[in-house]
C-alpha cells in the first residue's frame, strides 16, 4: 500500500496486482476461524467404531487436533470493491492467535482503515 495504490502480491509468485485508490469504492477486512480443521472430527467419529484401541486413540487425537486448530488459527482476507462493482478477493492467509504474524496483519488492518478513511473509502470489518 502506498500513497497512490493498493498492491497485492499472491503466493504464486506472479506479478503484483495494483489498484489505484481512485478506483476503490469499498474495502472489507474479513477474519474467521479455521473451520476447515473441524473436518478432522468426521475421521474421529468414524474411528470410534474401530475395534483396535490404537485406532480409537488416533481418532480421538485427530478430533482434539481439529478442535485446537479451529480455536487457535484464523483466516484473514480483504475484499476490494472497485468502480463498476467488481470485487477483488485478496486472501491474506492464516495466523495463530497472538502470534507475530497476526500482529503484522492487525497493523496492516489498522493502516488500511486509516488510509481508507483519509480517502473517504468505506471500510467494513472488525472495528471499522
Amino acid at each position: 500500500m502506498d500513497a497512490e495504490r493498493l498492491t497485492f502480491q499472491g503466493r504464486a509468485g506472479g506479478p503484483p496486482l495494483d489498484v489505484e485508490w481512485s478506483r476503490v469504492r469499498r474495502l472489507e477486512w474479513r477474519t474467521r476461524p479455521y473451520v476447515e480443521a473441524l473436518g478432522l472430527l468426521a475421521f474421529s467419529l468414524l474411528g470410534l467404531w474401530a475395534l483396535a484401541p490404537a485406532i480409537r486413540g488416533m481418532a480421538v487425537g485427530a478430533g482434539v487436533v481439529g478442535l485446537l486448530l479451529a480455536a487457535l488459527y484464523r483466516h484473514h482476507g480483504l475484499t476490494v470493491e472497485v468502480e463498476g462493482g467488481a470485487r477483488l478477493q485478496w486472501p491474506l492467509g492464516m495466523a495463530l492467535r497472538g502470534s507475530a504474524r497476526e500482529a503484522r496483519l492487525e497493523a496492516a488492518r489498522v493502516a488500511l482503515l486509516e488510509a481508507g478513511r483519509a480517502r473517504g473509502v468505506p471500510v467494513a470489518g472488525p472495528d471499522a
